[in-house]
């Protein structure tokens, strides 16, 4: 008799860029702008997902596609963090995934070349897991690998790409398959739009959503309430790219130490907002102290 499978924490599908960050005083309609610095930085959804995640000490497998030329640096520095790397392939040629972002500071535009993230396929995990969380990438790839992989919840994140990528056929499968979906403002109006279904349909279908609103903080959507969490005000703000990620870091490491999905809000706003006052490859604050952290705030940011 074959051994049954061990259900593993969370499948994470995303990008892992290389991101060329160019900040500038504002973002605006100039043809053209002057850039006061140019840098090379580690990013993408599930890149930094990991790279706060392996800070937290929740476990995790990354499910992405990277090109050896490109990314070999940033995979060593995965390894050095001891984040899995076993279902990320890496592939000669094609180099990518790259992010070009331009920043103030505050607000991003951002533009995607998806190198062989959008040719190659994944690699399909033989396991059974908690959650699998699908962030960035190709819709029907991320299909694919959903339904050839065992799970118990589906978390949908389409991010940025929700009106890029997405048709009306693929938005609606994700939410015929989905438990929760983390969302912006916009991006929710977006995946109303595509799948012909308002907050109230969804969440009446037994689906969560939870909408992140930046400095504002989160609501969450369940089928009989909305619950507000309040953003951990930042001290000073170093960088905001990545700080969705680093919520669903700090979310996925409070699920993970059996707390409900309101308290794992707000460990993902403190997590976000840590993560903005050092930048992502800066933070260094455990699970300890956010945990302690939001013992401390829950009476008064949870309502």
């Amino acid at each position: 008799m074959q051994a049954e499978k061990k259900n593993e924490f969370l499948a994470f599908i995303g990008h892992i860029n290389i991101d060329i960050v160019l900040r500038v005083s504002a973002l605006g309609d100039l043809v053209s702008t002057p850039v006061k610095e140019a840098m090379e930085t580690f990013g993408g959804t599930a890149g930094n997902f990991a790279l706060i995640g392996s800070m937290l000490g929740f476990p995790f497998d990354i499910i992405s596609i990277v090109s050896a030329k490109s990314h070999s640096s940033y995979i060593e520095e995965m390894k050095r963090r001891k984040i899995n790397t076993e279902f990320i392939r890496i592939v000669d040629g094609n180099l990518g995934p790259n992010c070009y972002a331009v920043t103030d500071g505050s607000n991003q535009r951002y533009f995607m070349a998806d190198g062989p993230m959008g040719t190659e396929d994944y690699i399909h995990p033989d396991k059974s897991y908690e959650y699998i969380h699908s962030s960035t990438g190709i819709p029907e790839k991320n299909l694919a690998l959903i339904q050839t992989t065992r799970h118990n919840k589906v978390v949908f994140d389409p991010g940025q790409e929700a009106g890029s990528k997405y048709n009306l056929t693929a938005m609606k499968r994700f939410i015929e398959i989905a438990n929760v979906i983390i969302c912006n403002e916009q991006e929710i109006k977006i995946i109303q739009n595509l799948s012909n279904n308002t907050i109230a349909e969804m969440t009446s279908s037994g689906i969560d959503i939870i909408m992140t609103k930046g400095s504002e903080g989160s609501t969450i959507y369940h089928r009989d309430r909305q619950i507000k969490v309040k953003a951990l005000k930042a001290e000073k703000v170093v960088d905001t790219i990545g700080a969705g990620d680093s919520f669903r870091a700090g979310f996925y490491a409070a699920l993970y130490n059996k707390y409900d999905m309101d308290f794992a809000v707000l460990c993902g706003n403190i997590v976000a907002g840590l993560a903005v006052q050092s930048g992502i490859m800066k933070y260094g604050q455990p699970w300890k102290a956010v945990e302690d952290m939001a013992k401390k705030l829950k009476e008064t940011y949870i309502t």
